[in-house]
């Protein structure tokens, strides 16, 4: 159900419409999280950034559909990521 919603929006709004919308939450994402850094943690805040990331998920969501994105394509690339990070924060500790 959720992807026939998704899909829905897609083609109502255009895949352009759509990309622009993912620019636009992912910007509302940033200001959310620089509103934590400034102020700190609040319920508020926390509530707000959940709120964000939702928007930004639900966009990203929107991509894979359009683009035949599959959920272990992303899983691949991020695990190759991770591992990176890992090496990097192995060769910080031992700065």
């Amino acid at each position: 159900m959720v992807e026939a919603i998704l899909k829905q929006a897609l083609n109502t709004y255009g895949l352009g419409m759509q990309t622009v919308m993912l620019c636009e939450e992912c910007a509302e994402l940033t200001k959310a999280s620089t509103k934590l850094l400034r102020n700190g943690d609040s319920k508020e805040l926390v509530i707000a950034l959940t709120e964000e990331m939702a928007d930004v998920l639900i966009m990203i969501e929107q991509m894979k559909i359009a683009y035949q994105i599959k959920d272990i394509d992303v899983e691949v690339v991020m695990n190759g990521k991770i591992i990176r990070l890992k090496e990097t924060l192995m060769k910080e500790q031992k700065k």
